[in-house]
């Protein structure tokens, strides 16, 4: 209440100092009141800093799934974390074959030296596509040493593609 009290005092005052003055006051009047009542501009700015902000978080959310063995394949691992204890993992591939179903875990470790037993299983990718919230808390897995890793479909001590989770350090 107390805003908009001083901002139409203000404009007040703005037109008041127009009658006064010159065409140059006046268009400084104007382009005062326009600010203290252009809303949708402000709105505007709210939500572009609003879709920046959420484009960020996806990204800084979002790792790579970078190609091993000569497999062919790539994608994406998101971990979004949805409870304090949850985490939703989302594993897209390209290059996959879409009729095979490829064993994915989230694995102790990083891509270069993975524990082989897993920590956290997740669904099989298929159609390119797997969706899974495991019991996880944020803040361990995202300080700890982790790696999402995704195995041959027709050899599951194969890895075909693998993503490092970086620690708050590194």
């Amino acid at each position: 209440m107390r805003k908009i009290t001083f901002a139409l005092a203000l404009a007040v005052a703005a037109l008041a100092i127009a009658g006064c003055g010159s065409d140059d006051d006046e268009d400084a009047a104007r382009n005062a009141t326009t600010v203290l009542t252009d809303t949708a501009g402000a709105q505007e700015t709210v939500e572009d800093a609003i879709d920046t902000a959420e484009a960020k978080l996806d990204e800084a959310l979002t790792r790579d799934l970078t190609e091993q063995n000569a497999s062919g394949i790539s994608g994406t691992a998101k971990l979004e974390p949805i409870a304090q204890d949850q985490i939703k993992v989302t594993v897209e591939l390209d290059g996959a074959d879409a009729s095979a179903s490829y064993p994915a875990h989230v694995h102790e470790g990083t891509c270069a030296n993975l524990n082989p037993n897993p920590e956290y299983p997740l669904h099989n990718v298929e159609n390119a596509r797997s969706e899974t919230t495991i019991d996880a808390s944020p803040l361990d897995l995202f300080t700890g040493e982790y790696a999402v890793n995704v195995h041959d479909a027709d050899d599951p001590s194969k890895y075909v593609a693998c993503a490092d989770i970086p620690s708050s350090s590194g």
